[in-house]
């Protein structure tokens, strides 16, 4: 064991954190567990658990890094990084990974075999589709915003452990019928696409709370669409949307509704006295 600000470290944890603080030319600071700050580290029994390492202009990360054989989180988005190292194999611990918003030349394929990985963020690397790497994961989060991905892959419903799917600022135009498969999704985001339509099916994700796509072509919703029982947000704000089905009025758990800047959009009487009385509620509307 080693000391580093008056803790006790596993030598190969403690190594580690020696080598970045020297290339960060800073103090890497221990985090208490309840912390929301994003730089540093949480350890347990001496050992590193999670590493938050985002905006910090790194280029590079020591290949010591193979040794935080404990590391449950790690967070390098938004660095200069070209290349993730191979290290990050060696995390089998490794449940949440973040890489995005780095000039990465490549997305490596073996972060497919990070077997422990639940969640995983690959924002704002120009990828123009779903990496096939994907493909099968146990996934309960994904986020896949600001890219130029063109299509929902088919094979969307193999993530069938998804809960949370953010796919916002991109070049889609479709909601495939297979991502209303994925009966665990309780968050979908696809805000700033081309997306047309809402396709009938969507009404059997029966866990979907939020609903988020805002900003996108859509010209109606499906009647179908009080089917979504636990739905609590839905934006749909800034698309094409002409009028509402008379089945929205059933549903009963929203907390917020945006409709605004959907030029053509005309409401009924009843729908209009069921959005005053959502807003006398409490819940967050705008129309």
């Amino acid at each position: 064991m080693k000391e580093y600000l008056g803790t006790s470290f596993h030598t190969n944890d403690f190594g580690f954190i020696s080598k970045l603080q020297k290339q960060l030319e800073t103090e890497i600071p221990v985090l208490p567990p309840e912390s929301i700050k994003k730089f540093g580290f949480k350890y347990c029994n001496g050992r590193i658990t999670h590493l938050y390492l985002s905006n910090k202009q790194l280029e590079t990360i020591p290949n010591s890094l193979a040794n935080l054989t404990n590391l449950k989180l790690l967070h390098i988005h938004r660095n200069h990084l070209e290349i993730i190292p191979k290290s990050v194999l060696n995390l089998s611990n490794l449940e949440e990974l973040s890489i995005g918003s780095n000039p990465l030349k490549e997305i490596p394929d073996w972060i497919g075999s990070l077997t422990s990985l639940k969640k995983l963020y690959l924002f704002g690397l120009e990828l123009n589709k779903f990496p096939l790497f994907l493909k099968g994961l146990p996934l309960c989060r994904l986020a896949l915003y600001n890219n130029r991905i063109t299509k929902i892959p088919n094979w969307i419903n193999t993530l069938s452990y998804l809960e949370d799917l953010t796919i916002g600022n991109n070049k889609i135009t479709k909601i495939p019928e297979e991502l209303c498969q994925l009966s665990y999704l309780k968050e979908f985001s696809a805000f700033g696409n081309t997306i047309t339509s809402i396709p009938e099916c969507l009404s059997g994700l029966k866990q979907l709370e939020e609903l988020i796509l805002h900003e996108n072509e859509i010209v109606e919703l499906p009647k179908s669409i009080s089917k979504l029982k636990n739905l609590s947000i839905l934006s749909l704000y800034g698309n094409n949307l002409c009028d509402l089905p008379d089945t929205v009025v059933e549903l009963k758990s929203l907390r917020t509704i945006w409709l605004h800047k959907n030029p053509n959009l005309k409401l009924t009487v009843e729908i209009k006295s069921w959005l005053k009385y959502q807003e006398d509620k409490g819940c967050n509307v705008r129309y």
